[in-house]
């Protein structure tokens, strides 16, 4: 185990030494960049993207609880909706499991319930992903028709993961005396629909990033499936950093390459993923903040119902 941690402490810092070496080049290349493309968006143009992303985390919540409720869980969605929000803001503690942690014992969940809800949402993010991608290449880069298809590919094994491990665990299961691994997976029905339901809000902060480097910047060649993919797709790179607190570093750096390769700007690039992580930590808090309103409020409307006594 410890020889394990070791690993992923040693593999974690390269990803972020790496990601912060590429960062200080681009820096040092451009040193006033950040500055003055943020002096020159336009402030509603910030709200705005602050509102989408804002929007965006609240259908991510909406999604979180009723993952939830596939097992039962009696959760209400005021205490789902502030476990959620409040960890986003947890994720900036170093080691990245301070953020799993605070939504677990917020929820008051059981462990093992808490990580496959964590896992199951990971995955929903995936197969929505790889849809933006699949249609992303198909669309706008053809010669890339082949990764397109293998992103297709992938999505559909996700989301008939049930059927498919239901399958080839019987052997397995008989031998070691474990719990079938299919009993913890979705359907594919409910794969589908979660996956569907996350969409709009992958799409929303597709287009929150795509206002501020369009619009704000000024870069009209910057269509919203592409603002989109580069978005997540560097999400899902900064998972790489095991140790960088909410990706911070590895993102922006993946969403300066992912730009300088298809051929924008290095200066812009940089500016646009800096602003990209101000806009959604200001989203994360506002979530936070709107998380606890609903609480208070849902808090006090419960406790104004009367209680109706019936008699015999």
């Amino acid at each position: 185990m410890q020889y394990k941690r070791l690993l992923r402490v040693i593999f974690g810092t390269c990803v972020l030494g790496i990601a912060f070496y590429y960062l200080a080049t681009l820096v040092r290349s451009h040193p006033d960049a950040i500055g003055v493309y943020l002096a020159n968006i336009p402030i509603k143009i910030l709200l705005l993207a602050v509102l989408l992303s804002w929007a965006g985390d609240l259908i991510n919540a909406i999604v979180w609880h009723r993952v939830n409720r596939t097992s039962n869980l009696q959760t209400r969605f005021k205490t789902s909706y502030w476990a959620w929000s409040a960890a986003r803001i947890f994720r900036y503690i170093p080691g990245k499991a301070a953020g799993y942690y605070v939504r677990h014992k917020l929820q008051s969940t059981h462990v093992s319930k808490s990580v496959y809800h964590s896992l199951t949402e990971f995955v929903l993010y995936l197969v929505a992903i790889l849809w933006l991608i699949s249609l992303y290449l198909a669309l706008l880069v053809p010669a890339y028709s082949i990764i397109a298809l293998v992103c297709a590919t992938a999505s559909i094994v996700m989301l008939f993961a049930h059927p498919i491990v239901q399958t080839i665990e019987g052997p397995l299961v008989r031998r070691l005396k474990l719990a079938p691994p299919s009993k913890s997976l979705l359907s594919p029905r409910q794969m589908m629909l979660f996956s569907v339901s996350l969409t709009p809000a992958l799409l929303l902060h597709g287009t929150a990033f795509y206002l501020i480097v369009s619009i704000g910047m000024g870069l009209e060649d910057f269509d919203l499936l592409q603002a989109t993919v580069t978005l997540f797709i560097s999400g899902i790179l900064a998972q790489l950093s095991l140790i960088a607190p909410g990706g911070l570093g590895v993102r922006e750096a993946a969403v300066a390459l992912i730009m300088s390769l298809n051929g924008f700007e290095e200066n812009l690039a940089l500016a646009a993923a800096v602003i990209a992580r101000i806009v959604l930590l200001t989203s994360e808090l506002l979530n936070v903040a709107t998380a606890a309103m609903y609480g208070r409020i849902a808090e006090r409307l419960g406790s104004k119902t009367p209680v109706v006594i019936r008699s015999e």
